[in-house]
């Protein structure tokens, strides 16, 4: 991992799993954490792991689904660190169902969390890392799902592939 002391970085669903993870070995490298969560709850222990790494954290709960959270989560991000080098859209979500089975609004739920999430973050965030000229990083978490789907995984397969 390179050295990324001075970088600010948001992952989204950070609250657990690979989003923690991800945020925790950012700040290993030496990048300040926007960890952004759906669930209230489960961001004061990434953010706890962060500080133990004498990072500064900022904890957002949000929902990517949301252009009016997504757009708050970069501007409190821009406030508190006055940069954003690093966008990791992790967030996701499936719902393991028969295509035949699933509702309109369950496809809906999937697409939106996996596929226009990390959308509305990359134009949420991208004026503010053009604008300040020192390049930056997002990475879009996808899934083997994309190319492969299996079964009772159409719609998060869908959004997974629209990811990559």
């Amino acid at each position: 991992m390179p050295n990324l002391s001075g970088k600010t970085a948001i992952v989204t669903g950070a609250g657990q799993g690979i989003g923690k993870a991800i945020a925790i070995t950012l700040a290993k490298a030496g990048a300040d954490i926007v960890a952004g969560e759906l669930v209230k709850e489960r961001i004061a222990g990434t953010l706890a792991e962060v500080e133990k790494l004498q990072r500064k954290a900022l904890g957002v709960q949000f929902d990517v689904r949301d252009r009016g959270q997504v757009d708050n989560l970069v501007a409190e991000a821009m406030k508190k660190f006055g940069k954003i080098d690093i966008v990791v859209n992790n967030a996701g979500n499936d719902i393991v169902r028969d295509l035949v089975d699933m509702s309109d609004e369950e496809w809906d739920f999937q697409i939106n969390v996996n596929l226009r999430g990390p959308f509305y973050m990359c134009r949420s965030a991208l004026p503010h890392m053009i604008k300040a000229g020192n390049g930056g990083a997002i990475v879009n978490i996808a899934s083997i799902a994309g190319y492969i789907s299996y079964p009772k995984g159409a719609a998060y397969a869908a959004a997974k592939a629209g990811v990559m």
